[in-house]
């Protein structure tokens, strides 16, 4: 009898948020396709909830940072995966250097933009690692999967396009929310789901609340992510708003029932970010019935077709008159109902199959 197949998942430079979260469904897609699955961490994962659903964490605190992570497995990393006797590696948006066959997974835009949008959105030392890792990725990966056909672009621009490139969608969880909802609720409560990094373009969001909520005192703003990092990254100005108007929320991180529950009773998620591999949580939104305000610029187009409601990035007046549009109640429930029809396409379930399939497809074929 064939021993299940022995599948290693490089996660040591994911963090808290949407990358950690399609690693877990892949994880746990393959080990409901009969793989053994092994997670390399740097830190603990309790919100992927993966040793429940049989997936094997090994945690690798040494690794932690983006430095340390570069040594581990410049170093490591392929004498760990022979000892464990791993029979494929998964990557995400780095080449892992190991002697085995490697599925790498981009989730990341920013190994390919130019050197200085580089710096401003990461630092200056990752701005130096990440696009060679992730070109050596492109170069020597067995398999690339892209989230997107706007990050395979964005990466194949400085590379020839190979016959094992895919875009993967990770979509997202169906809950038990999902559904267009028939009327706004009577509190205009706005969410935004962001870090405090420079293309997430928070200034922008909350400038256009400040506006919209001029001539809507019972609005509410509810802000999820890192409070620190993204207070951090507003003027004083926006800042005094947060502490004295009454009407903005930090909420920091929370489970994705939580959020899903806040969404679903939302009036609107806001974004203004300007650099996303895909959209996820516009999808998230849209799912629950929440009509999405985003930037036009990125993958939001491939990511949200014609169901959000779009502005030109950097334009907070723009975001602003979106809010103020969906005020009307049949324009609002039109929006809602429309997001939902297209969101429900990207169940993470079917998609996250989709994934593994090909994930086991490249162990056989290096097997025969």
């Amino acid at each position: 009898m064939q021993p299940a197949p022995h599948v290693m998942i490089d996660a040591l430079n994911l963090n808290a948020g949407g990358g950690s979260v399609v690693m877990a469904r892949l994880a746990k897609a393959l080990v409901l396709k009969g793989s053994r699955v092994t997670v390399l961490t740097a830190r603990e994962l309790p919100e992927c909830d993966l040793a429940a659903n049989g997936v094997n964490i090994l945690p690798i605190p040494g690794a932690h940072g983006a430095i340390r992570a570069y040594i581990y497995r410049a170093t490591r990393l392929d004498r760990l995966a022979h000892d464990a006797k791993a029979d494929a590696l998964v990557s995400f948006n780095y080449f892992s250097p190991v002697t085995l066959p490697q599925a790498t997974y981009h989730i990341n835009v920013i190994p390919f933009l130019p050197f200085r949008q580089r710096r401003a959105a990461v630092g200056m030392p990752r701005a130096l690692l990440q696009p060679r890792a992730a070109h050596a990725a492109l170069g020597q990966s067995s398999i690339n999967l892209f989230e997107s056909a706007h990050l395979r672009e964005l990466a194949r621009s400085s590379a020839p396009e190979h016959e094992t490139d895919h875009v993967a969608y990770a979509g997202i969880d169906i809950p038990s929310q999902s559904g267009p909802r028939h009327s706004p609720p009577r509190v205009e409560t706005v969410c935004m789901i962001t870090s405090g990094a420079p293309h997430k373009q928070n200034t922008i969001a909350l400038s256009a609340f400040r506006a919209f909520a001029v001539s809507r005192p019972m609005a509410r703003l509810e802000i999820f992510g890192n409070t620190q990092a993204i207070r951090s990254s507003l003027s004083p100005g926006l800042r005094s708003f947060c502490d004295n108007s009454g009407q903005v929320a930090f909420r920091g991180y929370v489970d994705r029932d939580t959020l899903y529950g806040t969404l679903s009773t939302a009036f609107a998620l806001l974004t203004a970010s300007e650099l996303e591999s895909f959209y996820m949580v516009a999808l998230e939104a849209m799912i629950v019935g929440c009509p999405v305000i985003a930037a036009d610029i990125s993958s939001v187009r491939e990511s949200t077709g014609e169901a959000a409601q779009l502005f030109p990035a950097g334009d907070w007046r723009a975001a602003a008159f979106a809010l103020d549009d969906l005020t009307d109640p049949d324009w609002w429930c039109a929006v809602s109902q429309n997001g939902y029809e297209w969101a429900r396409h990207f169940d993470a379930r079917k998609l996250s199959a989709s994934f593994a399939d090909k994930i086991l497809s490249l162990i056989d074929r290096e097997a025969a």
